[in-house]
């Protein structure tokens, strides 16, 4: 093997094992999110009193607003989310006037996912984008 060859195999070596390592590095959740939709947004903080995570919606395009929605803007939809791994959490979702436990799961640095489910039957998935 040429040094040229060598040089390209020990590169690719190195990327392959310092791979895993930047994937499990944690993402900051925190900022402004938006469905990927485009109808409502969001905003990813530290819960008032601790490390939970905690998001609030902010706004809903005007075609999806009906009163129940609209009760919910200024309220956290996700409350108390603690960290079980790198770029995921648990907690309480609130969607459409029920309480659902609920996951939330950060794919990329620009893309959440948010699952919850109630007695296993009703299952809802938000995806977000950073904006």
């Amino acid at each position: 093997m040429t040094i040229g060859r060598q040089a390209a195999a020990l590169a690719a070596a190195t990327f392959l094992l310092l791979a895993p390592a930047v994937q499990a590095q944690d993402i900051s959740p925190l900022g402004t999110w938006q469905s990927t939709k485009g109808d409502a947004r969001f905003t990813v903080d530290y819960c008032p009193d601790g490390g939970e995570l905690c998001a609030t919606l902010t706004w809903l395009r005007e075609d999806v607003r009906n009163p129940a929605r609209l009760a919910s803007v200024g309220t956290h939809v996700v409350e108390g989310a603690r960290k079980t791994g790198p770029n995921r959490w648990r907690g309480t979702l609130h969607y459409a006037g029920h309480t659902l436990a609920g996951s939330v799961t950060l794919v990329s640095p620009d893309f959440m996912r948010v699952s919850g489910c109630m007695l296993l039957i009703f299952c809802e998935t938000v995806e977000l984008e950073r904006m």
